[in-house]
């Protein structure tokens, strides 16, 4: 039976030219076109030709944890409009024998021959970052024996968390790990690790059953980030279940099940995030490895298709924060405002005098009238309190709710004031000057009067 195609592939990715932008969406990316992740973005890889694999990092390389594994391009094609991991045992003379397809067996090798297995695993470039969704199609092919994990998973540009590091902000987001021991296999689980403590990462998860193996049929898992929370899901359906006994139902992951604040969730969540498809031959004991006097079946992993789509967190979407310090929340009194209002309609009269008393606008634009001095604006928070700093007046008082909040001259208030000074002008001009100005043209008629007779003044 034929697992291989040979397709020689280099251990070192192809990066592309990045995507150009066209207006608020950018094109949708291939794998070998990574999105920009700095407008909003898409992203997707069908493996409907020899070239899909063009733009991703292929493993070539021993396992880093079992010196009998070897992590090799030749277990990964494109075949039918299809990614394949295929991973299988072998049986060699001598250590430095290729592993070919000549020499897979499914059966212990013999007592003769050294057992040794080859797997796949391959990674895309930068493909995501901040709030976005992924969708992966995908199968596998395990026979419910176990030794064998089929994952689909994403992982950031941070460093991963080792013993007593705990100020990385490393993030894994684990879609689906299928593990293919029998009672396992019937579970799609999904994990999160978001930043480190004293003993490696901090996690959670929440896994899916029906009862039935997942493995043998094909279905699609989709990761969904928000600003409160981390959503997955299989075949629409919400992956919601607590990862170990007694699986009660819960909520979607929040950064309080990770005990992280909302401003490190989203630190965490706006690094560029990788996808990462492989099989592993088990080796931990709590993963239920075979050994190598157990049956080990060729097992596959098939995607047909990857979809992603996104944008970068902005400044006008905060996420929900954990403690109060962690973001700016939204005004409760007038204290927590903001210094720099959203509308002019917005800005309260900082009192001129000391009458506690704000201002009367000089026209009926319900504008507030300019402040007396600069020193009556509140400056700019320099701690984390949300809270303008005392005005320079000595009223001591805030203003009163609803009338606006503090800030600099409106221009409208200059123009509404330049306005009523004309008007008074013309005011004092029409009661003052135009009846001297009648008297003087009165007097001018009747000398003329009188020198048409004759008589002189």
């Amino acid at each position: 039976m034929r697992t291989f195609n040979r397709l020689r592939l280099t251990s070192t990715a192809v990066l592309a030219t990045s995507a150009v932008v066209f207006g608020a969406l950018a094109p949708v990316a291939t794998a070998s076109e990574p999105p920009v992740l700095s407008k909003p973005y898409e992203w997707t890889e069908d493996f409907d030709s020899a070239d899909a694999l063009d733009g991703w990092l292929i493993f070539n390389q021993p396992d880093y944890l079992n010196k009998n594994v070897t992590v090799t391009p030749d277990a990964v094609e494109v075949r039918d409009g299809m990614l394949v991991i295929t991973t299988a045992r072998h049986c060699i003379e001598k250590d430095g024998d290729p592993l070919t397809d000549a020499n897979i067996v499914e059966t212990p090798c013999p007592e003769n021959m050294i057992t040794r297995y080859t797997t796949g695993r391959l990674h895309s470039d930068w493909v995501a970052s901040g709030l976005f969704t992924v969708n992966v199609r995908a199968k596998f092919h395990t026979g419910g024996v176990k030794g064998v994990r089929s994952a689909i998973w994403m992982q950031n540009d941070q460093p991963a968390c080792r013993a007593g590091a705990t100020d990385s902000s490393y993030g894994e987001l684990d879609i689906i790990e299928h593990y293919s021991w029998p009672w396992r296999s019937k579970h799609s689980p999904a994990t999160v690790h978001f930043g480190c403590n004293e003993s490696g990462t901090i996690r959670d998860g929440r896994v899916f059953s029906e009862g039935k193996d997942i493995a043998e049929n094909w279905h699609t898992w989709t990761l969904q980030t928000t600003t409160d929370d981390l959503r997955f899901s299989i075949d629409g359906k919400p992956i919601l279940h607590e990862s170990g006994p007694p699986f009660d139902e819960k909520e979607h992951i929040t950064p309080a099940d990770l005990d992280i604040s909302g401003e490190k969730y989203r630190e965490i969540l706006s690094r560029p995030y990788r996808l990462i498809l492989n099989q592993y031959v088990e080796v931990k004991d709590w993963a239920h490895p075979a050994s190598d006097s157990d049956p080990f079946p060729v097992r596959q992993m098939f995607v047909d298709s990857i979809s992603l789509k996104g944008q970068p967190f902005t400044t006008d979407e905060p996420t929900t924060p954990a403690t109060p310090t962690d973001e700016p929340t939204t005004p409760a009194t007038p204290t927590d405002e903001p210094t720099t209002p959203a509308t002019p309609t917005d800005e309260p009269t900082t009192p001129a005098t000391p009458t506690d008393e704000p201002t009367t606008p000089a026209t009926p634009t319900d504008e507030p009238t300019t402040p007396a001095t600069p020193t009556d604006e509140p400056t700019t928070p320099a701690t984390p309190t949300d809270e303008p700093t005392t005005p320079a007046t000595p009223t001591d008082e805030p203003p009163v709710p609803g009338s606006s909040t503090p800030t600099g001259q409106n221009s409208w208030t200059l123009l509404g004031g330049a306005f009523t000074a004309i008007i008074g002008a013309l005011s004092v001009f029409t009661l003052v000057a135009l009846p001297i100005i009648g008297w003087l043209h009165s007097t001018v008629q009747l000398n003329a009067l009188l020198r048409s007779i004759g008589f002189r003044m």
